[in-house]
């Protein structure tokens, strides 16, 4: 199925929405009518560029503008995913390995989620071990984290979480994991 992730958004006159993106799997057709995720919202492809060439279809890889109807540039956002069918979420159970160098985070912590280009603040609400929750991590060690985002996010199974603690000035970097 055709994943299409959205990096830059906006209108122009007598043509209508605009997105900017790549093509990250399957392949995109004019008339192809596709979701948009996380708004669930449909949309129909009335045309596709790439390179400032209009062409009828694009395939993974390909970096594309695409004229959207049904959907408004304001409604969008960096990190949306255009897509026949995406998990919608705002909680999430990761399998997580901690950083090598400083990948430790407690229960409770506030940290950043990243999933694609979509990013949000989340709370870490549990942290298990083999089925037994734990207060904190250990560095380069394998958990289920529990998150919880403040915006939901749009993914497939198997897309890769990135967890970062963005006021810390020697690691960010916390752990990475898919749901």
């Amino acid at each position: 199925p055709v994943r299409i992730s959205i990096d830059h958004h906006f209108n122009v006159t007598g043509i209508g929405c605009v997105i900017l993106g790549s093509v990250i799997q399957g392949t995109v057709n004019v008339r192809d009518k596709l979701m948009i995720y996380p708004l669930k919202q449909e949309a129909e492809i009335r045309s596709i560029q790439m390179q400032d060439n209009d062409v009828k279809q694009s395939h993974a890889g390909d970096r594309v503008g695409l004229s959207l109807k049904g959907v408004q540039s304001k409604d969008l956002d960096r990190g949306f995913i255009l897509s026949a069918s995406e998990n919608v979420g705002g909680a999430f159970a990761l399998n997580a390995t901690t950083a090598r160098f400083k990948g430790e985070f407690n229960a409770g912590d506030k940290v950043h989620v990243y999933a694609g280009l979509q990013s949000t603040p989340a709370l870490v609400t549990g942290i298990g071990d083999a089925g037994k929750p734990v207060e904190t991590t250990k560095s380069a060690s394998k958990y289920s984290v529990h998150i919880k985002t403040d915006k939901e996010l749009a993914y497939s199974p198997g897309d890769l979480f990135l967890l970062s603690k963005l006021e810390d000035p020697k690691q960010r970097f916390l752990a990475s994991g898919t749901p």
